[in-house]
């Protein structure tokens, strides 16, 4: 009798929980900063509210996409390409191609596919950080 360790596929399965939860989490506050920023005086520069709005509208079409892939797979149609998977995301779509390959079970990707696609969350995150960085935490120069 052969026993399986089921260890790291345990690990791996509560590493995508998380970031499933963390993509979905972030959609949340970027709705918030988007809703607060359209109706106080807590303001953003342009760029942000655009990668934000961006985001917003970036993050269902690319859930889509994982969705109707995954359809397509069960009935033994041609799958949507890896390009039209990725291209939402790039667009700053990340948190629904998160939430699409946890939903839709997508586990069949290459390598490559999943190391483009954490090239481009780790892009948008610094991209983020640097907004923020710039809002709130950046000295002010010509207070000298």
């Amino acid at each position: 009798m052969q026993i399986e360790s089921k260890g790291p596929r345990k690990w791996v399965r509560s590493l995508r929980t998380g970031f499933t939860l963390a993509a979905g989490a972030w959609l949340v506050v970027v709705a918030t900063l988007l809703a607060i920023a359209s109706t106080s005086d807590f303001h953003l520069s342009i760029w942000t509210v655009l990668y934000l709005v961006l985001t917003i509208l970036a993050s269902p079409i690319c859930f889509m996409a994982y969705w109707i892939d995954r359809r397509r797979a069960a009935k033994d149609l041609p799958r949507v390409s890896w390009q039209m998977l990725q291209l939402p995301a790039m667009l700053g779509g990340w948190p629904g191609a998160v939430l699409g390959r946890s939903v839709c079970r997508r586990e069949g990707d290459s390598f490559l596919f999943r190391v483009m696609l954490w090239l481009i969350i780790a892009l948008h995150l610094a991209a983020m950080g640097y907004m923020f960085y710039r809002r709130f935490l950046q000295p002010d120069s010509g207070s000298q």
